[in-house]
């Protein structure tokens, strides 16, 4: 029979009907061995299934093979694992955070570039998710070791961190004329539009709107590429099935030089990981003729 799926730690893929007791003690073992003894994500989850349903986590690791290439473009599992540890962290999953900051590291991440990361997240989370961070990797975090490699991110994909900067005087509170003005502009020039929620800010809320642009702002100090703020925004709208904020997200990674493929990824790595298929339904209305092309 000819190959078409790899061994993976020690599961035949090519055989997803039979799995052996010496299949399962391999694999096993290689995950432990990679967590040094940690019984953490994923190892739970996949125990299930290798105890009841062993062919359905070969056809899941026979998903996995697809799901962090990028059509035409290759692999990069590090922008996987940033979605994903933003995904965990505002899901309170204390397991999933431990991992993806583990990942990370084997990708070449920089400790800072994963506190870019929680500041991101961060936005969106609240102190609520940031105190499962501190259960899952404040120590390790504390402990970081650097890696050796560089983390790899497409072509293009580069740091800018006054990408953000809209023009606002954060130095007093209110949100002036002159401050509105810029920050319109800014959406202006960069995505061509001012967003609905913005703009309902400005008439209804304008200290609040100021506060998150504060932020906003903030999140982004030169570690990571800029493209991966739009990355996790299309990511993370797919799973909320948020129409308006895919459009605003993939405006915002076309203005930053964002393939389509690049942005395609970060919906279909969400449906195998929580959105399901179903969620490309909002995604196609919403931004399937943006994507249609470059």
């Amino acid at each position: 029979m000819s190959v078409v799926w790899d061994t993976h730690r020690g599961l035949d893929l090519n055989n997803v009907d039979e799995t052996t007791r010496e299949e399962i003690a391999a694999f096993r073992s290689h995950l432990l061995e990679g967590r040094e003894g940690k019984f953490v994500h994923p190892l739970p989850g996949y125990s299930v299934m290798l105890e009841n349903r062993p062919d359905m986590l070969k056809r899941q690791l026979r998903y996995l093979d697809t799901a962090f290439v990028i059509p035409g473009e290759g692999n990069y599992r590090i922008l996987a694992g940033a979605a994903m540890l933003h995904w965990y962290i505002i899901n309170r999953f204390e397991e999933g955070i431990y991992h993806e900051v583990r990942a990370l590291q084997t990708q070449g991440a920089k400790k800072e570039q994963i506190n870019e990361l929680i500041a991101i997240a961060f936005m969106h989370s609240g102190p609520a998710g940031l105190r499962f961070i501190y259960d899952a990797a404040f120590d390790y975090l504390n402990t970081y070791v650097e890696p050796a490699a560089r983390a790899r991110f497409p072509p293009g994909w580069a740091p800018d961190p006054q990408a953000l900067e809209s023009g606002i005087d954060f130095s007093h509170k209110e949100m002036s004329t002159e401050d509105k003005r810029a920050l319109f502009d800014w959406y202006e020039a960069t995505i061509g539009e001012v967003p609905r929620s913005v703009l309902f800010l400005a008439r209804h809320d304008p200290l609040v709107l100021k506060g998150w642009r504060c932020k906003l702002e903030g999140t982004m100090r030169g570690a990571l590429p800029k493209q991966m703020l739009p990355y996790i925004l299309i990511n993370y709208n797919t799973h909320r099935g948020l129409a308006d904020g895919l459009r605003e997200a993939v405006l915002l990674g076309r203005a930053w030089g964002m393939t389509s493929a690049q942005m395609s990824h970060a919906v279909t790595f969400a449906v195998g990981f929580g959105a399901g298929l179903d969620a490309v339904y909002v995604v196609d209305r919403a931004i399937g003729g943006l994507l249609d092309g470059d």
